[in-house]
């Protein structure tokens, strides 16, 4: 008898807004679905949106938060 794979699924979604331009991108968890997130650079604060299911999370990043999280991405 085969065995079956395991399907994994999206749980966590991110949308990013920064630079009046939206990023999004998904993963089983929460680092996944910020690892894939690559915002090209920043030179204002970001909005963070992490959904969940029906849970919604928003946060306000400054920059310094955004270069922890991505990398220094050319923010001046």
């Amino acid at each position: 008898m085969p065995r079956l794979k395991k399907v994994e699924q999206q749980n966590y979604s991110v949308i990013l807004s920064v630079n009046g331009e939206e990023y999004a991108s998904g993963g089983v968890t929460l680092l996944d679905a910020l690892k894939n997130l690559h915002p090209k650079f920043y030179k204002t604060k970001g909005k963070l949106k992490i959904k969940k299911g029906d849970k919604v999370i928003e946060r306000l990043l400054s920059i310094p938060q955004m270069k922890k999280l991505f990398g220094s991405l050319g923010s001046f």
